[in-house]
């Protein structure tokens, strides 16, 4: 089987949920989207719960 490429898109809203306020300028929302890239690739992703949600929706629940 090949495997399924799963890509994230980061928005100007997801920096307004997480400030509570619209990025001041162009650079500090890179700022963040590099920050959160970061955060990605260092493991900050719970894969148990991830895929047990996938299971269950699998399975009707």
């Amino acid at each position: 089987m090949k495997s399924y490429k799963i890509e994230f898109e980061l928005c100007e809203g997801d920096f307004e949920q997480a400030f509570g306020r619209k990025p001041t300028n162009e650079s500090e929302f890179v700022e963040f989207c590099k920050y959160s890239e970061k955060g990605l690739r260092n493991g900050h992703i719970d894969w148990e719960i991830l895929f047990g949600c996938a299971r269950d929706e699998m399975n009707g629940i």
